[in-house]
């Protein structure tokens, strides 16, 4: 006798370990989401900063990195060339900023200032300094050693999710505790 067809049990068998495979694959994808979503807003940050700094270079003018609320980062150009951040005409907002990003920016310095008092400058020689707008004048920039990371949910696995900044260090890295280990 020939037996031609499939039974119901092997047809069972053979969705069950579809879905099975479907339900893996569905988690894996949703967690690689995560942590390229987090990687590459790390290393848009990154981007970013070594782009004003080489603007600052080529310009011979101070760049600005400000953080106006703890999602978003933004980039000035010091036009009127008075080294201070402070709004005047000729301090000058680059067109693709202020950046939204989806998690909370955290800053770690020795200092202990909160990023959203926080200005990043990047003089003309390229060296970070910072300093705190919520001190009086005059300003006192000094200079900057610190860590910008991101708040991201604990499923998240990313391989970068901070950047080490120093005066003349720009580096991303993974957060180890309080530390971010610049790889």
């Amino acid at each position: 006798m020939r037996n031609d067809g499939i039974t119901l049990v092997e047809l069972a068998v053979v969705i069950s370990i579809i879905a099975i495979l479907i339900i893996a694959v569905g988690f894996t994808f949703q967690g690689w989401q995560g942590k390229y979503e987090v990687e590459s807003t790390v290393k848009q940050i990154y981007f970013d900063l070594m782009n004003a700094r080489a603007r600052g270079m080529d310009r011979k003018l101070a760049y600005f990195v400000d953080f106006p609320n703890a999602t978003s980062y933004r980039v000035i150009e010091d036009t009127n060339n008075n080294a201070i951040n402070d709004g005047a005409p000729g301090d000058t907002i680059l067109p693709t900023f202020p950046k939204n990003v989806s998690f909370a920016l955290n800053w770690t310095s020795q200092a202990g200032t909160l990023i959203t008092n926080l200005d990043i400058v990047f003089d003309q020689r390229g060296l970070l300094w910072y300093y705190d707008t919520t001190l009086p004048a005059p300003v006192t920039w000094a200079p900057l050693v610190g860590t910008i990371s991101l708040t991201y949910p604990s499923t998240v696995s990313p391989d970068y999710d901070c950047v080490s900044l120093g005066p003349s260090i720009i580096n991303m890295g993974k957060m180890t505790g309080t530390v971010c280990n610049a790889k």
